[in-house]
């Protein structure tokens, strides 16, 4: 009796949970206290115009005020450019910014073409250097105005006349056919391969335009004109489709379409052309980010953004803190009154697992203006909390191999279900139409997305659930046989199956689940 006083009294449970509270509110306070020095210089800087908060109403003005009196630009028409984002999409979205990157992400990135012409200096600098990467060259900047103002009238086939061969082509947008593009055909011609000199006196310099063919020739010594470079346009019909036939075989030739305010990838060509070819772009908006990395290092430096107050942040840090302590203190009640007897040592290992993963959140990030990952954290851990109340009130002890949890509800007259194969089945299935459905970050080849969930979230409790059933089915057979290779095969049905799903996941691309399969195979093992 006395034995089982002590147990049901949750001494041991009580002392831990106390220590861990005590250690644990004192590094909050050390945290605060540290929060709160550098919070200090915030309302000062403000009110000087040298700080601001994004998510303040009236953004755009506040961001003039800080980008004039710190020096950031020399042209005042990019200081404006600058501000009407800002509050076009304070507009469209107040105070939903969590993280000053996301001034240099897609949410603030600005059209080139409209950056090119309502911004200064600054802001067309960047814009012919992002279209001299897209393969633009220096008189395309030209060219575009004279598209917007008086484009050329061109057909969708060009005769080069030079040769049998052509180059064609479509343009889509989200496989919507882009009509009226005007797209540019060049061929390379080396320059070691015209006879002449290095400087050409303007005079022995021919250019000839017609039928949106452009030539250029230079006079050699003997007064012969060699060809120095051809440059063809056309225009893409209802279709998308354009064409430059005549070309003469042998040549390089590189082919770009050329329209404001839109790009479609890398020039594309063939170096040595021997009979037909197509290509096909796709039509994207050309965009700039809001402001060079340089000058968004320097604002990061400076600390010239937030996106909370001191006074959000202090109030989040409070409620984590407090929340955090006080839910572990209603567990333990809970704990002793519904379950006198459970082990005493699990709640205070997953207090202290908690807690470190709460302060390193807190000392790790600028709760001003990162993402404030540990408020996230306090919505999973509240949940978490909910879900273990919830769980109490149920006795778990019906979860037999004769539960129809195991048997995935729908296999509850199939013995042999029970030790969790349809939860297997239906993890590999899900991997398995994420691989043939799924998406991911473009450019990434990674695929974690199949109709707007994270499947791999999901797939990870049906782990969990398989391993339950399966281990709850040959807890007998485990126990008693002591020789290895006697247990193996009672462990090889769940390692395939965990292999299994780690391979999917390996295709998936998607390494982070396929570890914590790996790892909870190994711990149950």
């Amino acid at each position: 009796m006395p034995a089982t006083t002590k147990n049901t009294s949750r001494t041991i449970e009580r002392i831990f949970l106390l220590i861990i509270s005590l250690v644990f509110g004192f590094l909050f306070y050390q945290l605060f206290d540290v929060l709160k020095k550098d919070f200090s210089e915030v309302p000062g800087r403000i009110a000087q115009g040298t700080m601001m908060n994004i998510n303040d109403s009236k953004p755009g003005e506040r961001i003039k005020i800080l980008l004039t009196k710190g020096f950031y630009f020399k042209d005042s028409r990019d200081i404006e450019l600058v501000s009407s984002v800002i509050d076009k999409e304070y507009t469209l979205h107040p105070g939903l910014t969590d993280n000053i990157g996301e001034l240099n992400k897609n949410k603030y990135n600005i059209n080139a073409d409209e950056a090119f012409k309502k911004g200064g200096e600054s802001f067309k600098k960047r814009v012919k250097l992002s279209r001299a990467l897209l393969g633009f060259s220096e008189n395309d900047s030209l060219l575009f105005e004279q598209e917007r103002s008086n484009p050329m009238k061109l057909q969708e086939v060009t005769n080069i006349a030079m040769g049998q061969h052509k180059i064609s082509g479509t343009i889509k947008n989200a496989e919507r056919p882009v009509a009226g593009v005007l797209v540019r055909l060049h061929m390379v011609i080396p320059h070691d391969s015209i006879d002449i000199a290095d400087v050409v006196e303007p005079e022995n310099r021919i250019a000839d335009f017609r039928n949106g063919v452009q030539k250029t020739f230079i006079k050699d010594s003997a007064n012969n004109r060699q060809l120095e470079s051809l440059i063809a346009y056309a225009r893409t019909n209802t279709a998308g489709v354009f064409s430059f036939d005549g070309l003469p075989p042998g040549q390089a030739f590189e082919v770009l379409p050329l329209q404001p305010g839109y790009q479609f990838g890398r020039s594309k060509g063939i170096e040595k052309l021997a009979g037909d070819i197509s290509f096909s772009f796709v039509q994207q908006p050309h965009t700039i980010k809001l402001f060079s990395t340089q000058d968004f290092n320097n604002f990061k430096k400076e600390k010239s953004f937030i996106v909370r107050t001191p006074e959000e942040a202090m109030q989040w840090f409070l409620a984590i803190a407090i929340g955090f302590i006080t839910a572990f203190w209603l567990l333990h009640i809970l704990l002793s009154i519904k379950f006198p007897q459970a082990d005493q040592l699990l709640l205070p290992v997953l207090m202290l697992l908690t807690g470190f993963s709460l302060i390193t959140l807190l000392s790790l990030q600028d709760p001003l203006r990162d993402r404030f990952l540990a408020k996230s954290t306090l919505i999973y851990f509240s949940a978490g909390f909910i879900a273990i109340v919830i769980l109490m009130l149920f006795n778990l002890r019906r979860f037999t191999i004769d539960s129809r949890l195991y048997r995935l509800f729908l296999f509850k007259n199939n013995r042999l279900a029970a030790n969790g194969w349809p939860w297997a089945l239906a993890a590999a299935g899900l991997l398995t139409l994420t691989i043939l459905f799924g998406t991911g970050p473009e450019g990434s080849g990674v695929k974690v997305n199949l109709l707007g969930f994270q499947p791999s979230e999901i797939v990870k409790f049906l782990v969990i659930i398989f391993l339950a059933g399966f281990f709850a089915v040959n807890e007998k057979f485990i126990a008693e046989y002591t020789s290895w290779n006697k247990r193996f095969s009672f462990f090889f049905f769940a390692l395939i199956a965990i292999g299994i799903t780690i391979l999917l996941f390996l295709i998936l691309g998607d390494l982070g689940p396929a570890m914590v399969c790996c790892f909870t195979f190994i711990i149950l093992f």
